[in-house]
């Protein structure tokens, strides 16, 4: 089981020099989990992409239907609070604290392709995998 975070996530959508081992890696997890938040920002990955001119909508539209449901989503309430508690101690945004809480909660390993949350990960004794 994984903890996957959006900007992994976005290896699945768009083409970026890592796609290929996100993808591998992310599908050949037998469980995959993330917060609730997880839609939200896998949406505003599309949006962005669209508006950019990388994605058309037709495609953004089954990105979404085709990406959000590989993750089960847990309520990000099931680690608000320790989210909030990390993300104060660590003076990050707590929207990403949100996916290092529930890896924490889950003791399992989190997928990302954000550095600052690699680094708070290693700082925490997180296990995570980066994509780079």
């Amino acid at each position: 089981m994984a903890v996957i975070d959006a900007s992994a996530a976005a290896g699945l959508i768009v083409d970026l020099p890592w796609s290929a081992e996100a993808r591998a890696a992310i599908l050949a997890e037998e469980k995959r989990i993330a917060p609730s938040l997880f839609a939200v920002e896998i949406g505003s990955t599309v949006w962005q992409n669209i508006r950019a001119g990388v994605l058309s909508v037709d495609f953004g539209m089954m990105a979404l239907d085709e990406v959000v449901p590989i993750v089960t989503l847990i309520p990000d309430t099931d680690v608000l609070h320790s989210a909030l508690s990390m993300a104060l101690r660590e003076r990050h945004p707590i929207y990403d604290c949100l996916y290092l809480a529930l890896a924490a909660q889950q003791r399992e390993v989190l997928f990302t392709a954000d550095m600052k949350m690699a680094a708070i990960a290693r700082r925490l004794g997180q296990r995570f995998k980066l994509f780079l």
